[in-house]
């Protein structure tokens, strides 16, 4: 779940895998029943690591 909380966009992970998260050209971080801020540029995997999953990736980009 991506959420507008106290001026940032956050995104919300719920599910029994995970979900992944790359700001920019940092690794990828794992967000697992867990909230990340969403800053820059970036992109996300639902499931599975990048390496895995290279067809279903969400594209964000937050100020």
């Amino acid at each position: 779940m991506i959420e507008y909380k106290r001026g940032h966009f956050m995104i919300a992970d719920r599910s029994t895998n995970g979900t992944y998260v790359r700001i920019g050209d940092d690794d990828e971080i794992k967000v697992h029943r867990d909230e990340l801020h969403l800053r820059k540029a970036g992109t996300i995997s639902l499931g599975q690591s990048f390496g895995v999953n290279t067809g279903d990736i969400i594209y964000f980009e937050a100020d």
